[in-house]
């Protein structure tokens, strides 16, 4: 179960996992290169990779919402004659 702790701006939540020596090399490496801790390096990984996800996830919605809209406007074959 995740263990919660206080930060500025509401309760964050604390995940632990294992991962290989391989893994573990390659996050140390990173990190000291971002001249920062294995730990804080693989929380901004994550919150990165979570923020790419989200902002993709609403990028293809947009797409979706407003694929009618542009196909009214430009028609489907609005890059010179070729399907877009």
């Amino acid at each position: 179960m995740p263990q919660q702790r206080a930060t500025v701006g509401g309760m964050a939540k604390e995940i632990r996992f294992e991962v290989s020596d391989e893994v573990y090399e390659q996050l140390q490496q990173a990190a000291a290169e971002a001249h920062v801790d294995p730990a804080q390096y693989a929380e901004r990984v994550v919150a990165d990779d979570v923020a790419r996800a989200r902002f993709n996830q609403a990028f293809q919605a947009s797409i979706a919402d407003n694929a009618e809209t542009f196909a009214a406007a430009f028609g489907t074959n609005a890059i010179g004659g070729r399907a877009a």
